[in-house]
């Protein structure tokens, strides 16, 4: 057992410490708790057993996520889908920093597709045209102002992200708009990205 708690992945061993924080965090010792029910004869029969039906579980659920997967990080990597990815890891820095989530938008998504299609037909990366993809968008959806980034790049959501934070201009972008639409063109193993955000 030993070795196997060792070797599982450290996510599942957080999710199966989850009660016990939960109930550290709201200044309850679970050992203690325990403790003090066994106590009382009356309950003593019955918190042994619930107590091995509950190891038990716990057990038995580390194990089929453990044994689910090929690997210790399978469980826990990137989206197949590289938009949702991408969404995903911007939402979560924002969230981490006080922030929203950005309210997906359907038609700037659109406008962010096209231009994508665009730099994989041209094999190149700019902007052009961005002022008009702005105007279009601030005019359809009644907003104020947009941004845009443009990337050919093999990394992922997380790698883009961290990218991001060491460049105060693109981070400026994701902190202070409210909508984003995101297009992808693959060009193995690169990807043209292009995130639209808007106010």
């Amino acid at each position: 057992m030993y070795q196997l708690i060792n070797s599982a992945p450290k996510k599942v061993l957080e999710i199966l410490t989850y009660p016990v924080i939960k109930l550290q965090e709201h200044g309850l010792d679970a050992l203690k708790t325990v403790r003090l029910i066994s106590r009382d004869n009356y309950f003593q029969r019955s918190c042994r057993t619930a107590k091995r039906v509950f190891l038990q579980i716990l057990i038995i659920f580390g194990l089929f996520l453990f044994v689910s997967c090929e690997d210790d990080d399978q469980l826990f990597s990137p989206p197949a889908n590289i938009v949702t990815d991408i969404q995903y890891q911007i939402d979560y820095f924002r969230l981490m920093n006080g922030l929203p989530v950005l309210n997906k938008s359907e038609f700037i998504t659109n406008v962010a597709k096209i231009h994508a299609t665009y730099l994989w037909e041209n094999d190149t990366v700019n902007h052009d045209g961005q002022q008009a993809r702005c105007d279009e968008i601030t005019t359809e959806l009644g907003l104020n102002s947009c941004n845009e980034i443009v990337e050919f790049s093999q990394l992922h959501g997380t790698e883009l992200m961290e990218d991001w934070q060491d460049d105060p201009q693109k981070l400026n972008m994701l902190m202070k708009n409210t909508y984003i639409g995101i297009g992808v063109e693959k060009k193995d193993p690169n990807k043209y990205i292009v995130i639209i955000l808007a106010r």
